[in-house]
C-alpha cells in the first residue's frame, strides 16, 4: 500500500501544473509520494524522479493507497481503479473563466481543496461543493547562469566571411560542449540582414538604429572578424556602455586601448576556443573605457550662420502588385512588402515605386 499517490494525465514540456507536481516532490519527497500519469514529456518524467517514484497509468492499473490526489482528470476513479482511505481532488484554476461545465466533481472524491481563495469560491458557487485553500509550495531552485551574448554585424553573402561565420559557427559548437559539461546554458542574439547560420541558441533579430537596450543587458558583445576592422562601432558602443566584449584580436583594437580587462581573445584560428568559453563564464570584467577623441570639429569647414536641417517628409502609400505574383523587397524596410499594405517612405522613392513593374504603391492621402 502506498501512502500518499497523486495522478495527473499528462505531463507537457512546460506549464504551472507541472511546475506544481515538481515543487511538491522537491519539497515533499520524504512523505512517500508517487506519481502516476498517462503521458509524459521525458524530460519532465525525469526531473520528478530524481524525488519521487513514478509510474505509468492505464485503465485496469490499481492504485491502493493512503491518500489519493488527482486534479480535473478522475479516470482512475471512474474506471473504479483506486482504493484509498481519502480521496482529493486539487483545483488548479478558476472555473468561472474556465466555464462551469468544465469543473470537476465525482460522489466517490472526499475532499476538494484549490490553489487560491479565488478558485475555491468559483468552485464552490458552480458545484455547491465545500472548497478549502492550500497554496502551492514553492522552494526556488539555485539560480542557473544563462550567458546572454550579442551582436550586430552585417552576415550578408558579401561580406558574412570577413566578419567571422565560420569562427561563429565554432563557438557555438564550444559553447555547447561546455554547457553539456557543466549543466549550465546560455543565447546570443544576433542582428543581422541574412540568416546563414542555423542554431537553437542563436536569435535573430530584425536590424534596428538604436540597440543600446540590448548592449547594456548582456553580459558579452561578439564581434569575430578577419583583420579587417577600422573602427568598428559595435565594438566602441559595448565598451562605452560597460559591457565586455569577445574579440579577434583586430589591430585596430590595441590602437584603441582595448585591453584583456574589458575584452576575451578569441585568436583568428580559434586555436584557444576552449579556454576563451571558460573565460565567458568564469570572467568577471569591471572597466571604464572612453573611445578615442575624434578630429572632425576641425575635418569639418564651419558655416557662416548656422543652418537649420530640413526634416525628411514621408508620405503613406499602399503597395499593389498588378502581376498578382511576386512582391518586391523595399530596401529601406528591409523587408517583403506584401500586396494591400501601407507603410511611409519619402515622395521621391514612392514616386520610383510607383513606376516600377510589377510592383506599384499608390497615394494615400
Amino acid at each position: 500500500m502506498e501512502t500518499n499517490a497523486y495522478y495527473f494525465s499528462r505531463l507537457s514540456p512546460i506549464g504551472g501544473i507541472e511546475t506544481f507536481l515538481y515543487q511538491l516532490a522537491k519539497k515533499y519527497s520524504k512523505k512517500d509520494i508517487t506519481f502516476y500519469y498517462k503521458s509524459a514529456d521525458i524530460n519532465q518524467l525525469m526531473r520528478l524522479s530524481k524525488y519521487v517514484e513514478c509510474k505509468h497509468y492505464d485503465k485496469g492499473v490499481k492504485i491502493v493507497c493512503d491518500k489519493f490526489f488527482c486534479n480535473f482528470n478522475l479516470d482512475p476513479i471512474i474506471n473504479g481503479d483506486v482504493t484509498a482511505n481519502e480521496k482529493i481532488l486539487v483545483v488548479h484554476g478558476n472555473y468561472d473563466w474556465l466555464g462551469a461545465e468544465h469543473a470537476p466533481r465525482h460522489p466517490e472524491i472526499d475532499r476538494v481543496i484549490a490553489v487560491s481563495k479565488d478558485s475555491a469560491k468559483a468552485y464552490t458557487r458552480i458545484t455547491g461543493i465545500p472548497c478549502e485553500t492550500c497554496y502551492n509550495p514553492f522552494e526556488p531552485d539555485e539560480p542557473n547562469k544563462v550567458l546572454t551574448l550579442m551582436s550586430a554585424t552585417r552576415l550578408d553573402p558579401h561580406t558574412e566571411n570577413i566578419k567571422g561565420t565560420a569562427r561563429i559557427e565554432k563557438l557555438l559548437n564550444a559553447l555547447d560542449k561546455y554547457c553539456a559539461e557543466h549543466g549550465t546554458d546560455y543565447m546570443w542574439l544576433m542582428f543581422s540582414t541574412t540568416k546563414c547560420i542555423s542554431h537553437p541558441k542563436l536569435l535573430w533579430m530584425e536590424p534596428r538604429l538604436n540597440l543600446s537596450g540590448f548592449q547594456i543587458g548582456v553580459d558579452y558583445g561578439v564581434q569575430l572578424s578577419d583583420n579587417v576592422e577600422g573602427f568598428n562601432y559595435t565594438t566602441h558602443e559595448f565598451l562605452n556602455y560597460g559591457t565586455p566584449m569577445v574579440l579577434t584580436p583586430c589591430d585596430t583594437y590595441k590602437e584603441c586601448g582595448i585591453t584583456d580587462e574589458m575584452a576575451i581573445f578569441l585568436d583568428f584560428d580559434c586555436s584557444n576556443i576552449d579556454e576563451v568559453v571558460e573565460k565567458m563564464f568564469n570572467s568577471h570584467l569591471r572597466f571604464s573605457y572612453k573611445s578615442p577623441k575624434d578630429r572632425w570639429n576641425e575635418l569639418l569647414a564651419t558655416p557662416k550662420k548656422p543652418k537649420k536641417v530640413k526634416k525628411l517628409e514621408m508620405v503613406r502609400v499602399i503597395a499593389t502588385d498588378e502581376s498578382e505574383k511576386r512582391h518586391v523587397k523595399i530596401a529601406e524596410l528591409n523587408r517583403i512588402v506584401k500586396k494591400g499594405e501601407t507603410f511611409e517612405t519619402t515622395p521621391e522613392r514612392a514616386e520610383q515605386l510607383r513606376g516600377d513593374n510589377p510592383y506599384k504603391v499608390r497615394f494615400i492621402e
